[in-house]
């Protein structure tokens, strides 16, 4: 390969330890400049390889594209940093237009949970009411998924007409919606590609994917709908049957009273057990797998090997607990309980609040303000302001009790 010099901003990145706890293999954010591209990419990032369980997270997202499920592009890669080899990383893809083109989707925003409240209170928790808290869960927040803010990755510039924003303005409102109750779980996800991830998530155990604020969606401009990107799944097969239930308690429980989402996840399962049964198939996932760890074990990386036939049990033990008779998911308004066992804590997030139009179709004028509080206390001292054309038109003083 010819070397390619162009210029990148890169930062550190990643929530937990494992990110940063190698002396050199460091997790980085990674943006190219134009023109250049890596590997058909202009933003990414690297990583250790066991932040993502070795080579069983590129074993899934690639079963995923083949099953047009949107995924990352995902690689290893031997790294180098101002000329000091730091050795074998994961690349992992970021979210992009490249993501989607390369998977035959228009450009349309991807949306998902800012999960900023939950760990600026895990930092507070740390740094402050650990030490003044007698037993606090370090990892507890009074803040739900619920109440996180929807936000898109590199939303656009804010201009009303545009297609960008229009599509971007239609992908968090749908999000938002569902996620309060306002639109039915049929209405506003991809029932095809929903069954599709939902099938080879439980089938792999990725289940670290179904976490709430881990889910990541693509809104289609072509469907209107929203489908799974699959991202940072933790894949461990043979650990699956300790599972009380399928994985996922988001999107699935509201999809199972509908009949074309049952056929489609059973089809969709039926395949993939005559897909996993064909000999050819089976020798080529060995013989990558095979490949993949004989690179890692260059730097003396010995990961669990993926063996066929915990898949296979699992896609037969998912189809057994899968309860399609299953109440609908409900939308909860209850605070946490986090600030009633520690009235002491002190909290960095004590009020949700969101807009919405009064007529969610657009009909009617006006919108509706709602605050939530996420305290255990009734606050006091709030004022809503209205600012029109940077003059202040009104505002008013309010008082939020307990939910």
């Amino acid at each position: 390969l010819q070397p390619v010099k162009g210029s990148a901003q890169l930062r550190i990145k990643g929530d937990w330890r494992d990110h940063f706890n190698h002396p050199s293999k460091l997790s980085f954010r990674i943006k190219v400049g134009a023109p250049e591209y890596v590997f058909g990419m202009r933003r990414f990032s690297i990583q250790h390889p066991k932040t993502r369980k070795f080579q069983a997270e590129l074993l899934l997202l690639e079963e995923m594209r083949r099953w047009d499920v949107l995924a990352p592009r995902y690689r290893f890669v031997d790294v180098r940093i101002n000329d000091q080899p730091i050795g074998i990383m994961a690349l992992e893809e970021h979210y992009s237009k490249e993501l989607l083109e390369a998977q035959r989707r228009r450009e349309g925003p991807i949306v998902v949970l800012d999960e900023d409240p939950m760990w600026r209170q895990r930092d507070l928790n740390y740094r402050v009411n650990a030490d003044r808290v007698p037993g606090l869960d370090v990892n507890d927040v009074n803040v739900s998924p619920l109440d996180m803010p929807v936000r898109q990755f590199r939303q656009p510039g804010w201009m009303p007409g545009s297609t960008a924003t229009t599509n971007s303005v239609r992908g968090l409102s749908l999000y938002r919606d569902f996620l309060d109750g306002r639109v039915a779980a049929t209405d506003a996800f991809d029932l095809d590609k929903m069954a599709r991830w939902w099938v080879l998530t439980n089938a792999w155990h990725g289940c670290h994917a179904s976490e709430t604020h881990n889910r990541r969606f693509y809104f289609n401009p072509t469907t209107n709908l929203l489908e799974p990107i699959s991202f940072d799944n933790l894949p461990v097969p043979h650990k699956y049957r300790t599972l009380a239930a399928p994985c996922d308690d988001l999107v699935a429980p509201g999809l199972l009273l509908e009949p074309r989402f049952r056929e489609q996840v059973l089809g969709f399962a039926e395949t993939l057990v005559e897909a996993y049964q064909d000999p050819q198939w089976q020798a080529d996932f060995r013989a990558r797998q095979r490949r993949l760890m004989a690179y890692l074990a260059l730097e003396h990386m010995h990961p669990s090997r993926l063996y066929l036939a915990d898949v296979l049990e699992n896609l037969a033990h998912f189809i057994e607990r899968v309860d399609f008779a299953g109440a609908e998911r409900h939308v909860v308004d209850a605070t946490r309980d986090f600030p009633r066992k520690y009235p002491e804590a002190e909290l960095h997030t004590r009020l949700r609040a969101f807009l919405y139009p009064v007529d969610s179709a657009g009909i009617a004028p006006g919108m509706v303000l709602q605050l939530k509080n996420l305290t255990s206390e009734p606050l006091s001292g709030l004022r809503v302001t209205l600012v029109e054309n940077g003059e202040t038109v009104s505002y008013t003083h309010l008082r939020a009790h307990e939910t």
